[in-house]
């Protein structure tokens, strides 16, 4: 078990850093067109060693990104989902998933882990298409190569959504089917 966790603890650092790559991402355009520097020495900037010492900006971006993201898809989206499970309902089927489940418990959470994800990277991808339009009109990038890195970023905005969607109403209904059966 205690392996389990220990897991479960490293694999949330990486969700974190990996969605607070695109707000990262972002500051290193805005950055560059602020201050006039090549994006391409600034990722040359960041080689191993020096990627290793942004990782806390970066895990903390992670966090700021989740907890904005969860606040906006919460306000916007995911009370829609709620509707079949009420909150105490809903912390009910995951206390007992987490107590009884163990298996259950892993499952569940690995389906978590990528809808923060997929949360993330579609709070992330507008976030983006704004620095990558004020990088594009700053430096007179091509206007037919920003179309096309917009339209790749909004696609990826919508796929992002869309899984999340699909990921959150496919754990609230994991939730309370287990929930059910563990109680039985």
């Amino acid at each position: 078990m205690r392996g389990g966790h220990e897991m479960n603890t490293t694999n949330f650092y990486v969700e974190l850093i990996v969605i607070g790559l695109g707000p990262f991402l972002c500051l290193v355009l805005v950055s560059s067109t602020l201050f006039a520097i090549d994006p391409a020495t600034m990722i040359a900037f960041v080689s191993w060693g020096n990627f290793v010492m942004l990782l806390p900006i970066i895990y903390l971006l992670g966090i700021i990104t989740d907890r904005g993201a969860d606040a906006l898809f919460d306000c916007c989206w995911e009370s829609q989902m709620k509707k079949e499970l009420s909150d105490d309902q809903r912390r009910a089927a995951r206390c007992l998933i987490l107590t009884k489940g163990e298996k259950l418990a892993e499952l569940i959470e690995y389906g978590r882990s990528r809808m923060r994800i997929c949360r993330g990277w579609a709070f992330n991808c507008p976030l983006l298409m704004v620095a990558v339009a004020v990088y594009a009109l700053r430096e007179g990038l091509d206007h037919s190569d920003l179309f096309l890195i917009e339209l790749m970023l909004a696609v990826l905005a919508v796929a992002a959504w869309f899984s999340w969607r699909t990921l959150a109403r496919s754990d609230y209904q994991k939730v309370k089917d287990s929930g059910k059966l563990l109680k039985t």
